[in-house]
């Protein structure tokens, strides 16, 4: 799995073993958003898109750190992140958001970064 490439083998372990833990339909989802690979055309997040995007810590970071790509890159979240909800039940959405707030830092900066490839 590409996020685990920015870890470290401890790190590694833990996301794994957390990552079993989702239900499979959640899995899955995210299995398919990624194997699709990097999208074609993709428009430029509006300020507003931004503004969400980079109240949290980690959106921050990763806007900076993506610098003029920022803006295609949000939306490439957005879009990942709609693709592999779409598809959910309530009680798998509730798993997957769970999931993800119990992450660190690092790991979920190397999530974000690995859906907008």
């Amino acid at each position: 799995m590409a996020v685990l490439d920015r870890q470290d083998e401890d790190l590694q372990d833990e996301f794994l073993i957390s990552f079993d833990t989702l239900p499979e339909a959640v899995q899955t989802a995210i299995f398919s958003e990624l194997s699709l690979g990097g999208a074609g055309l993709v428009k430029q997040a509006s300020d507003a898109e931004m503004v969400e995007f980079a109240k949290s810590e980690e959106g921050a970071e990763l806007i900076a750190g993506w610098g003029s790509l920022a803006s295609r890159n949000v939306t490439k979240v957005f879009n990942a992140v709609r693709r592999i909800t779409n598809s959910l039940s309530a009680s798998e959405l509730e798993s997957l958001w769970s999931w993800f707030e119990y992450q660190d830092s690092a790991t979920a900066i190397a999530i974000l970064w690995t859906l907008a490839r």
